[in-house]
């Protein structure tokens, strides 16, 4: 009973984690499923604290920003195209922004 309504308030990725894990852990111990998800949030916790401290230690002095994709893909909206009209002849030119 205490084991649904835990697994009930816990986040859709971590239930699915959860999921993946069980199958693998319930052949060894079915008795203790509450047991093995406190297991599996603990480690998940534990998880979770060593990569917020490995991000705090390259973010030390300065704010960490992450590069938005977007900003970094160039695409076809920076490149121009332009005719110069000489007395001779007409060029072409590319320019790249």
């Amino acid at each position: 009973m205490l084991y649904l309504l835990l697994e009930s308030v816990l986040p859709e990725d971590l239930i699915k984690e959860w999921k993946r894990m069980r199958s693998r852990v319930e052949n060894k111990d079915k008795r203790n499923i509450l047991g093995n998800l406190l297991e599996f949030l603990q480690s998940e916790v534990g998880n979770d604290e060593r990569l917020q401290f490995a991000w705090s230690g390259f973010a030390k002095d300065q704010e960490f920003k992450r590069i938005k994709l977007k900003d970094k893909i160039p695409t076809a909206t920076c490149i121009v195209s332009s005719e110069r009209k000489r007395a001779d002849k007409n060029d072409e030119q590319l320019l790249i922004l």
